[in-house]
């Protein structure tokens, strides 16, 4: 596999309408360095 080419996998905080959360991973950054307020990249 070649080094460098893979995206940086990030976890992410879900929340539904419903109220329902879950936890995910994401390699989608915000948008032009800004991120919506009800999204939450956990660390």
């Amino acid at each position: 596999m070649k080094a460098k080419i893979h995206p940086t996998y990030k976890k992410a905080k879900v929340k539904c309408a419903c109220g329902n959360t879950f936890e995910t991973i994401s390699n989608v950054p915000p948008q032009g360095g800004r991120k919506h307020p009800e999204q939450q990249y956990l660390q």
